[in-house]
């Protein structure tokens, strides 16, 4: 997979953004060694609005998602004051922009050809990714700053179709499939942990997560006519996610 020009860009604005925050903790902040030892490892319970981009988004020639939502889980564990291992699952689903999808099928049937009764399912997709992160304590330990950079793997499922082609005579009922995908992933994140009891903490973050899927056995069958299975599919899924989360102290 390549990496794209925002995936670069975003990488790294995430470090430039923690070495400006580690070197003012450095210099203005001192960490006791209780603090440090007091909590090794904490499960994260997360959700929020994710916001496809690029081809993903894409209304006339690439996935047509709309505006979806994500809810995962992630496991931290601290292997220094500042840098942390992670592991996350998530679990994504969007949409498919069904007026812009018909306007794109119909541009694409010979003259006379109308396309109607359009139905489309969502896409969906399940990551399993590890990383790093680092930590900077804020605001005397009220507030920390972390960053995280994961890779693994994403498993995805494009939205099967149903639409009906008509002449003006006849009808006809195509009907696709799911096809299934699995391929590279990397997620950049960065976000804030709010302190607020002894054993429950708040998570706010934002992040940017990116794969190439590359979709196989979709069957395309028509009413009367037999199946086919069309030929694998490729899909930059791009993606960028607000979530909100409890952080629970293990």
């Amino acid at each position: 997979m390549k990496l794209s020009k925002r995936l670069i860009l975003f990488c790294c604005l995430t470090f430039t953004t923690q070495l400006t925050f580690s070197q003012a903790v450095e210099n203005t902040q001192t960490i006791d060694s209780d603090i440090s030892n007091e909590e090794k490892s904490v499960m994260i319970l997360h959700l929020g609005a994710s916001f496809p981009s690029g081809n993903f988004a894409d209304t006339e020639n690439g996935g047509a998602a709309k505006n979806g939502f994500s809810i995962g889980v992630e496991f931290h564990y601290n292997i220094t004051e500042t840098f942390y291992v992670g592991a996350m699952y998530r679990n994504h689903s969007y949409k498919v922009d069904e007026p812009a999808m018909q306007r794109s099928l119909a541009a694409q049937m010979q003259p006379g050809i109308g396309v109607s009764g359009l139905s489309v399912g969502n896409w969906k997709l399940n990551n399993y990714l590890v990383g790093l992160g680092t930590i900077s304590p804020l605001n005397n330990n009220e507030i920390e700053f972390y960053t995280k950079m994961m890779m693994g793997l994403c498993s995805g499922k494009s939205p099967s179709v149903q639409a009906t082609l008509s002449d003006g005579n006849s009808d006809l009922v195509i009907n696709q499939t799911s096809g299934d995908a699995n391929n590279f992933a990397a997620l950049f994140g960065l976000g804030f942990r709010i302190h607020a009891g002894e054993s429950v903490d708040i998570m706010i973050a934002g992040d940017y997560f990116t794969s190439t899927l590359e979709y196989e056995d979709i069957l395309v069958t028509a009413q009367g006519q037999g199946t086919m299975t069309a030929p694998p599919a490729e899909q930059e899924t791009d993606v960028m996610s607000l979530t909100f989360g409890l952080v629970f102290k293990l």
